[in-house]
């Protein structure tokens, strides 16, 4: 198998803690040095939030982690609590609609509310993460994680929140997307030190939601690492807590990350039964960012084991719902996602009709490398 060309990581003798700060140093994206100029100076004359988001309303959390995924939030991109404006920017993101989501989102980074301003940074670095852009995903992690901190410390932001919509679940959330970032680059290694610091965040009893994403993150590092066997059993707790807990997005992507495990150890045919359904529901709910992958591991796990007994990589046939759920969320993409998506080796060129020229991945060529490329970081996550 090729390997995913990467870049330096992390020192493999560098303690955790040096790991952390080393992210904290990552510059900032083209185009978002004005807003992080006005990120550090609202850090310096704000404290942390005092009060807590859980009266926030219930439509939009259902919409954002629970049975309602497909929502219509539109009307609540431009509210004027802040907190609704994230949680319909949440919701835009699982259904694909990345510009009108990155819109909502970057008027909250150099908000007053730290931990706001933290899951604002994580939530955009997970949708640039859904089209294959880890690159510009990890300063805003990075961002996320430098909010997180002063919001923690500060002493008045102590309150909990059942969906980890809080202090604590911010930091955890930067960490498992650094995590996330990590794995999308090729260095599975460093993502393993950062599960472990985000676990080590997120205590004896996280939230349900920080329970899941660990588990995503965990089965993805096994399968970046070259075992699908042992990347069943947490992918199998994610999709347990997630449907426990009613979240239907979150269900859809723990069964997506399932099937890549069992598909990878060669268990095509549990493997094409759960893509069905992640297909059907993603459908169903208008989860975009869902079907694509889904659809494309479907097609070539129905195609059969090659010689090594994995699936056996073909070209995809253009016109079908995959190239089409691939191609609407290029489209509803800001312009510098879809530019840094052109770049990625994750995003398969023969899957996009855009016009675009540029040389990248074929669908085959990405499969050959990762199967974990389908299923990485494509829930607006795993927010």
């Amino acid at each position: 198998m090729s390997r995913v060309p990467h870049r330096r990581a992390i020192g493999k003798t560098a303690p955790v803690a040096a790991g952390v700060r080393s992210v904290l140093q990552v510059p900032v994206p083209l185009g978002m040095s004005a807003t992080v100029s006005a990120v550090s100076s609202a850090m310096s004359r704000t404290g942390s939030r005092t009060g807590s988001p859980i009266e926030m309303d219930d439509r939009l959390r259902d919409a954002a982690f629970g049975a309602a995924p497909g929502a219509h939030v539109w009307r609540f991109a431009a509210d004027p609590d802040p907190w609704r404006r994230w949680l319909a920017a949440v919701v835009l993101g699982g259904q694909g609609h990345y510009a009108a989501a990155a819109s909502g989102l970057s008027g909250l980074l150099a908000g007053p509310d730290r931990v706001l301003a933290s899951l604002a940074a994580s939530t955009l670095a997970s949708h640039r993460r859904q089209l294959g852009a880890h690159g510009a995903a990890r300063p805003l992690d990075a961002l996320a994680l430098r909010l997180a901190a002063p919001a923690l410390t500060g002493g008045r932001s102590t309150f909990t929140d059942p969906d980890g919509i809080d202090p604590a679940g911010a930091r955890v959330d930067a960490l498992l997307g650094l995590a996330a970032d990590a794995i999308g680059l090729g260095r599975p290694a460093a993502a393993r030190r950062l599960l472990e610091v985000a676990r080590k965040a997120a205590g004896s009893s996280p939230s349900w939601r920080v329970a899941v994403r660990s588990a995503w993150l965990a089965a993805e590092v096994e399968l970046a690492c070259g075992d699908p066997d042992a990347a069943v059993e947490p992918a199998t707790s994610a999709l347990s807590d997630a449907d426990g807990r009613g979240a239907v997005r979150h269900g859809v992507k723990s069964r997506l990350v399932l099937a890549a495990a069992l598909a990878t150890a060669g268990r095509h045919g549990p493997a094409r039964e759960l893509l069905g359904d992640v297909t059907d529901l993603a459908q169903c709910h208008g989860l975009a960012p869902l079907v694509w992958p889904a659809g494309l591991l479907l097609e070539q796990c129905s195609a059969g084991p090659g010689a090594s007994g994995r699936p056996s990589y073909g070209p995809v046939p253009a016109g079908t719902a995959l190239t089409d759920a691939l191609t609407t969320v290029f489209a509803r993409a800001d312009a510098p996602l879809r530019a840094a998506a052109r770049r990625s080796l994750w995003v398969p060129s023969d899957m996009l009709r855009t016009g675009d020229t540029a040389e990248r991945s074929s669908v085959g060529e990405i499969h050959g490398k990762y199967v974990i490329g389908t299923c990485q970081g494509l829930t607006p996550r795993d927010r």
